[in-house]
This record gives C-alpha cells, structure tokens and sequence, in this order.
C-alpha cells in the first residue's frame, strides 16, 4: 500500500484560520527545510514532536504552536478515533508555496519507521499533487489520506496559491 483513502472528511476551516491567523508560524523550525533538504522549498509548523538532541517517541508532546491553533488538536483526536490508533506522534503542517515542490525522497528513521502518516489537504488548488511512483492522492480538502512514507514520494504545486496540508503521525 502506498496510499489508501481512510474515508473520513474532516472539516478544516477552523484549523485553517487559526493557521492564517498565525502565519509567522510557518519556518520556526527548521529541521526538515535546511540546506539541500527534499523538503527547501516549504515551510512547517510544528505542532507535536519530541524535544531536544536525544527526542524518543516516549516524549513527544504538544508544542507552542499548538495552543495558537487548538483546532490541531480536534483534528487528531478526530484522525486516531477513526483509525483506532491508540499513540500520537508528531504533528506538522507544511505550506508550498505556488510553484514550489518537495522533491522526491522517501522518509527514514525511528519516527518514519515507528508510526502510520495521515495527510489533510488543508489548502490546494487544481495543479497540487503529492505523488507516490506516479500515483497522485486526490487534493480534496479535509479528506483524510494514509500514507507509506518508505515509498519515493514528492510534492508539485502548478498552482496560483500556497498549499497547505497536516501531517499527522500515529499508531
């Protein structure tokens, strides 16, 4: 499986508001975008993952951005209810920029490794495409998306606006 439709559709909006209320969020952190990073040409905010040089699963937690978009958090209880997963890990949301792309890579590590990826189109336009080997997940906004980040994958957005969009890590 590099992609399966889990059927829910989460409204949004109130999550996207609070993000566009908030949008000197966006780039804060750095871990994934520095340098020659797939990730360059976006911009995250981190809503969950675990602090510090030695981060393990067991101290992922909810960070400040977190308690200015509090919808963040419906969101994932709505995602882990529906999923039956019983573990929250890291929380991100990742804005493109109109004719920006992440570049294809394929994620590793004990975070990759550990947890099943949901993805939320927040914001995307015709033109937005989160690709796995030339399969592209449909951008229809709120639906919810699991994903298998161990297969080459990669963002393109031809559009004329920012895409938006929640990575939610779970088991």
């Amino acid at each position: 499986m590099m992609f399966r439709d889990t059927k829910l559709h989460i409204d949004t909006s109130e999550l996207l508001n609070q993000i566009n209320d908030n949008i000197n969020l966006f780039g804060a952190n750095k871990a994934r975008t520095a340098g020659d990073s797939p990730h360059r040409e976006s911009l995250d905010i981190w809503f969950r993952f675990g602090l510090g040089d030695n981060a393990v699963y067991e101290q992922s937690q909810w960070l400040d951005a977190s308690s200015l978009c509090p919808s963040v958090k419906d969101v994932a209880y709505q995602v882990m209810k529906h999923n039956e997963c019983g573990e929250l890990g890291g929380i991100l949301c990742t804005k493109l920029p109109a004719g920006n792309k992440i570049h294809t890579h394929v994620d590793v590590g004990w975070h990759a490794e550990r947890y099943k990826k949901y993805y939320i189109p927040i914001q995307a336009d015709g033109g937005c495409e989160f690709v796995f080997d030339g399969e592209v997940i449909p951008e229809k906004i709120g639906s919810v998306w699991e994903f298998d980040n161990s297969y080459p994958h990669w963002v393109n957005n031809n559009s004329g606006r920012d895409r938006v969009a929640l990575i939610i890590c779970m088991r």
